[in-house]
């Protein structure tokens, strides 16, 4: 394997840990200590750019997640990582106890969505939730429209995810329409042509969009980028098709006559409610 191929492999690691929860100093220094051994706090300083009072941050969190472990040498205190086969070890093993704590729950309390008809409201927190929810949309199995992704939304959930987001989609045969905020300069406008999705942008004088929102069958999600980003999900037949009928609209705009966007997205999203 050349060295180029052995960086693309721990870019792709990089994309998974961040993806799971590992925060971006924590893959750092876990990438920096797989690759080098047993290092110093010190050495991981120099080799990964982070400041030394952030690195013993980042490491007493990834000792405490069991993920890096101290190795003493002499007075010096070292530190090294698990290595990746043990890694994926840890999360098999992870995922089969948390299947066996959910079948035994389901012996004493109904795990299963609500009846029919009744409408659910859930907030979920958090990078990794906003990516659950996602996701979610796959196993509904219906087609799926998304308005707002923008160049915020790229740099919170990494450009991996949507390439990959987008392959999901394709490969489950599942219609897609995104409206994005100038997708062209984001990581979605290399995607243009992914099976059966289809994306359309906004012009630049919309800006950068910091709510995104969905709509899959009858769940109506919304993704809003505060210092803690949160997701809002809907389970209602109503206001998902509110939202649908919208989205259609608004599509058709997109389609129709792009230059009339220059006064921004909202107020062609109040221009176009207001012809329905």
């Amino acid at each position: 394997m050349t060295s180029f191929q052995v960086e693309n492999r721990f870019q792709r690691i990089a994309e998974i840990l961040s993806s799971i929860g590992f925060s971006k100093n924590e893959i750092l220094i876990y990438l920096s200590l797989l690759k080098g051994g047993h290092s110093s706090a010190l050495m991981i300083s120099k080799k990964t750019g982070i400041h030394r009072t952030n690195i013993y941050d980042s490491l007493r969190a990834l000792i405490n997640k069991g993920f890096v472990y101290e190795v003493p040498n002499g007075d010096k205190k070292e530190y090294s990582a698990l290595s990746i086969e043990k890694l994926v070890d840890f999360f098999n093993r992870k995922g089969s106890e948390l299947k066996e704590e959910i079948s035994k729950m389901k012996e004493f309390i109904n795990l299963d969505s609500e009846a029919e008809g009744k409408s659910q409201i859930s907030i979920s927190r958090g990078v990794f939730a906003l990516k659950s929810r996602l996701y979610d949309l796959l196993d509904e199995k219906k087609p799926i429209k998304i308005c707002g992704y923008s160049d915020a939304f790229d740099r919170l959930l990494g450009e991996a995810f949507m390439r990959d987001y987008l392959k999901e989609i394709s490969k489950h045969r599942l219609d897609a329409k995104i409206i994005s905020n100038n997708p062209d300069y984001s990581t979605i406008g290399r995607y243009k042509k992914t099976g059966a999705v289809q994306i359309k942008s906004l012009p630049s004088t919309v800006g950068e969009s910091k709510i995104m929102e969905f709509v899959c069958g009858d769940i109506f999600g919304m993704c809003v980028l505060l210092d803690s980003p949160f997701c809002l999900i809907f389970k209602n037949g109503l206001i998902a098709n509110n939202f649908g009928g919208f989205f259609r609209s608004l599509w058709s705009v997109v389609k129709n006559s792009r230059h009339k966007f220059s006064r921004g997205r909202f107020a062609v999203q109040r221009s176009v409610l207001s012809n329905l």
